[in-house]
């Protein structure tokens, strides 16, 4: 059997362990936490509930936000007062997220079906020019021609790593996007969920799915120049995914800790990825189904903290916000802090440049992105 085909399943034991988890996490507790609105704005359109409908990203002296409708906004300072300056709006349908990695801003957006759009830009001078650096991300199938569609970004030195086309599709350049080389999958586009990573050091950590039941979750170990692998992925131990997508994977860069949120489920390890136990994991179609979109480490005080919507009957389609510490025994549900929110989700989870923790959240029902500070007083609440 091929190893890439399917993960590793832990079996009967570990899959009565997690539901037991199940009932521990995720309690409803009120914790010692708090919200603090800093800023808000409206958007036009209908907003897609889509894990990156807004999200956030902070530079040396600068914040980027993407709105919903698929523009790019710039501020100095996130309160009531300061103004948000657009600036830039591909034609593409969808802005698939921001990052800053050395005060340079990505971004990858969603085509236009269609057309020929341009899927990944690049800023170096705050926003005042965006180029885009995808020549060597296009591709021709049956007569049909455009641009692979990144949908994360990570950079370091010259090299920057993109997951674009879906699946199994990891790439990076060395020359600004004129040429890709393939780490992992092919060279067009897939019918294949969106496949997060995350990179520390040398190693890779990346997932994904295709079809309804194909997951999966791999290992690797970059070459020393990072520009090809010098171990090729290997299937982590995890539980078995029964079929739910890979949102988001976050590595802690100050532990050997790692979080992999999927659909109702919560996977957590402390060996740098190299296994993983559920925090929580829900049947599929329960009434309580915790959908994790974002993932943030606080350096400064020990914290995990999570953030998406449920999509269960019960708190349907509100947001869900969660913190433990980072070892990950307890968590507190903080969830409560957004109920006057009809309905929507947490995007994103970020500190910024003060240490402070934001939560970006994002409203349809109102058509407004609202920004916080995460108050957290008394860490060892949750514990």
């Amino acid at each position: 059997m091929n190893p890439k085909a399917k993960v590793v399943v832990r079996g009967m034991l570990a899959a009565l362990g997690t539901l037991l988890m199940a009932t521990l996490v995720f309690a409803g507790q009120e914790g010692p936490a708090r919200l603090k609105l800093l800023k808000q704005f409206s958007y036009e359109g209908d907003a897609l509930m889509d894990t990156r409908a807004s999200m956030i990203a902070f530079a040396r002296s600068h914040i980027y936000l993407s709105s919903p409708d698929g523009k790019v906004l710039e501020t100095d300072a996130l309160t009531p007062s300061s103004e948000l300056r657009t600036i830039f709006q591909p034609p593409a349908s969808f802005i698939n997220g921001l990052y800053v990695f050395d005060d340079v801003l990505y971004v990858p957006v969603r085509p236009r079906p269609g057309y020929l759009d341009h899927t990944l830009f690049q800023s170096k001078d705050r926003g005042q020019t965006f180029l885009p650096i995808d020549n060597g991300l296009a591709y021709c199938v049956c007569g049909i021609c455009g641009y692979l569609q990144p949908t994360q970004v990570y950079a370091r030195g010259n090299l920057v790593y993109v997951s674009a086309g879906g699946g199994e599709n990891l790439f990076v350049t060395a020359d600004e996007g004129e040429t890709y080389r393939r780490l992992s999958g092919q060279a067009t586009p897939t019918a294949c969920s969106d496949s997060p990573f995350d990179i520390f050091g040398t190693t890779v950590l990346f997932g994904g799915k295709c079809g309804m039941g194909n997951a999966f979750f791999w290992r690797g170990v970059l070459s020393p120049d990072g520009q090809s692998l010098a171990e090729h992925f290997e299937d982590a131990v995890v539980p078995s995914f029964d079929g739910r997508k890979i949102n988001v994977v976050r590595v802690d860069p100050s532990t050997s800790l790692v979080y992999a949120a999927l659909e109702g489920r919560l996977l957590r390890s402390a060996d740098d990825g190299k296994s993983f136990t559920p925090v929580y994991d829900y049947p599929v179609g329960a009434a309580l189904y915790r959908y994790v979109a974002a993932i943030a480490f606080s350096v400064d005080r020990d914290l995990t903290i999570v953030g998406g919507w449920n999509k269960g009957s019960v708190n349907n389609e509100k947001p869900l916000l969660a913190y433990a510490r980072k070892k990950g025994a307890e968590w507190t549900d903080i969830s409560e802090l957004l109920t006057h929110i009809p309905k929507g989700m947490v995007t994103d989870l970020k500190e910024d440049q003060g240490g402070r923790m934001i939560a970006v959240v994002v409203d349809p029902v109102n058509k407004t992105v609202l920004i916080y500070h995460l108050q957290i007083a008394n860490p060892d609440a949750a514990e």
